[in-house]
This record gives C-alpha cells, sequence and structure tokens, in this order.
C-alpha cells in the first residue's frame, strides 16, 4: 500500500474529534490528474470523497453494494464550486474501508479526466462487492502461492532489518514492486518446483528499472515451493508475521495490505499449504532475459512471459548479497 495514503489514513484515524466535527483531509494523486481524492471522518464513522465537476455528475448510475454508501453530494468545506461523489464505511471494519480507498487510491493516482476517475470508482466496487458481503472468498491456487511466497521473505525481511519494513511491503498495492527501499526494488516469485522450473512474469514492466519510477537496482528471488498437507499457508505465516510487530501502525498496516489481497486473518481458511524447497536470488540487469515496453510494437501492452530458471543461472547471487544491497 501506498506508505503516504496509509499515514494520511493513520493521522486521521488517531485524531480526538467531538460528536458533531466532520475532520476531512487532502490526498495528493498526480499532478496530471484532474479530480482529487480526500479522506474524513466523524467521531463513529469514515468517508472518501471524489472531486468532480458538477456537470459531469449529472444523470449518474451510482454502484450500490452493501457496506457502502454512495451519493452525490456538495462539500462546502473543500470547494463550493465543485460537487463530491462521498463513499461512507457502513460496516464495522474500518480497515477494510482503509483497504478499499487504498485500492481507489491506486487506481486514481493517474487518472487525467472525470470518466477515468469514475471508471476507478465503478472498478473497485466491483472489486469488493463480493468481499463486503462475504469475506469467506477463496484465492486460487495461483494467489495463495504468489501471496504466501510474499509472505514468507516479509517475515525473513523482519528479521533481518526490523518491523519498521512492514511498510515497505507493496505487493498488494497495483503498479507496484514486491518490495521498494527508496531506488531498490525486490520482486517475489514462486513456482512449484517439480511441476515448473520456470516463473511467470505478469507484464512488461515487471523487471525492468523503469516502472513506475526510474530504479537505480532491481532483485528478483524465487522460492521454490512444494504443495504439502500439513506445510505452511498464508495465515499461518501471516500470524508468525503478527507476532513479530509489536507497532500498532505496523499491524495496522500489514492487516490493510491483506485486505487488499481478499483476505481477513479472522475467517479466511486456506485451501493449500506448502514446504519451501529452495529459494534463489538474482539480480536483475541489464542483460536478464526479460521483455521491456521498449521491445513491442505500439499498441502492445500487458504482455505476460515466462522465464525458465535454467536460463538465468548466471545472474544468480547469494542471500548475503542481496540483503546487502536492500
Amino acid at each position: 500500500m501506498n506508505k503516504t495514503f496509509y499515514n494520511k489514513w493513520q493521522e486521521l484515524l488517531d485524531l480526538k474529534i467531538d460528536d458533531s466535527r466532520v475532520v476531512i483531509t487532502n490526498c495528493f494523486l498526480s499532478l496530471e490528474a484532474k479530480t482529487r481524492l480526500y479522506i474524513g471522518r466523524s467521531l463513529d464513522a469514515q468517508f472518501v470523497y471524489i472531486e468532480f465537476a458538477k456537470s459531469s455528475l449529472d444523470n449518474l448510475n451510482l454502484p450500490i453494494v452493501k457496506g457502502l454508501e454512495t451519493i452525490r453530494v456538495s462539500e462546502p468545506k473543500i470547494d463550493k464550486t465543485k460537487d463530491y461523489i462521498k463513499i461512507s464505511n457502513k460496516t464495522n471494519n474500518t480497515e477494510l474501508f482503509v483497504a478499499f480507498s487504498s485500492s481507489l487510491y491506486d487506481l486514481l493516482v493517474n487518472t487525467t479526466d472525470y470518466y477515468s476517475a469514475y471508471n476507478a470508482l465503478v472498478i473497485t466496487i466491483k472489486e469488493y462487492q463480493s468481499f463486503f458481503s462475504n469475506v469467506n472468498i477463496s484465492l486460487s491456487l495461483q494467489e495463495e502461492q504468489g501471496l504466501c511466497a510474499e509472505l514468507i521473505e516479509l517475515s525473513a525481511l523482519i528479521d533481518k532489518k526490523g518491523e519498521d519494513v512492514v511498510m515497505n511491503w507493496m505487493g498488494p498495492s497495483r503498479n507496484k514492486r514486491d518490495f521498494l527501499f527508496d531506488k531498490t526494488a525486490l520482486e517475489i516469485k514462486s513456482t512449484l518446483g517439480q511441476v515448473d522450473s520456470s516463473i511467470l512474469v505478469s507484464n512488461e514492466n515487471q523487471l525492468t528499472l523503469s516502472f513506475p519510477h526510474t530504479l537505480e537496482k532491481l532483485f528478483l528471488k524465487v522460492y521454490i515451493l512444494e504443495k504439502s498437507k500439513d506445510g505452511i499457508d498464508i495465515v499461518s505465516t501471516a500470524q508468525e508475521i503478527l507476532s513479530k510487530l509489536s507497532n500498532i501502525n505496523n499491524k495496522s498496516c500489514f492487516i490493510v495490505n491483506l485486505l487488499k489481497m481478499k483476505v481477513d486473518l479472522k475467517s479466511y481458511k486456506c485451501k493449500y499449504h506448502f514446504s519451501i524447497q529452495d529459494a534463489k536470488r538474482y539480480s536483475v540487469v541489464e542483460a536478464f532475459p526479460k521483455i521491456s515496453k521498449e521491445m513491442l510494437a505500439k499498441g502492445i501492452f500487458n504482455v505476460k512471459y515466462r522465464v525458465h530458471l535454467d536460463a538465468i543461472k548466471e545472474f544468480e547471487i547469494t542471500e548475503e548479497e542481496l540483503y546487502e544491497q536492500l
């Protein structure tokens, strides 16, 4: 999750306010974004406000979902010349609402027109619609496997770098690296060793240094897992991480990130368990086998491809070399 956005929520939730006051805070989007995003709270409720020109909301059909109230409002406290879509939390779960609004932020941050901003809202609501109605949705094998690998690495990083590293876990946020340390990033991949000795790369930007912001160093760590009846799973690994976190903000940030991945530790039932067979680490330098957007013809994007582990042996580094540079 975007650390600045999460910190905005934490500052707002920590404020002591009286029965009648509503506090509203601006959340920075990109300079190109036409809309504005605000978060707010009263004594017992939380809100998100998305700014629009008044005419752009005429004849608008607002999405309806259990757990959210979505209405068109004027908000003179912000700007009386604009209108806003106000989304109110109608659940008793503040962390879930923060996760929802964080996912919305991820989509809004680079929108350049009101249509795209509204579309981002619709996409986010549809994404969370079933989750607000039923928090017991199961992830697929690939999703549980991938999340488990990220959590295994997060637990190891906490042991190496301390619990604040939980704020460097960006995996649940769209268009972000799995772990980001200033201008150094770490991508986590996993494979079921006996089934496949290759990794899936989700798009043409994932193994490049230039997206979404320019990096100086990029590393890849691959966990070779096996399905196991008695192995670890995402819940047990997450509970292990929570036991290492003493700071309440770190715990809350971690729980919110899990909710963005559609995992509620109070109710989620894991379908898959894994054992760790091996882990390999690589430095993703210029010669590393990959597809980048510069290699693609205009109009081609979102390219998925696989990289065989045998083809990247020359880029392998040790555990010590990896952690020295993070």
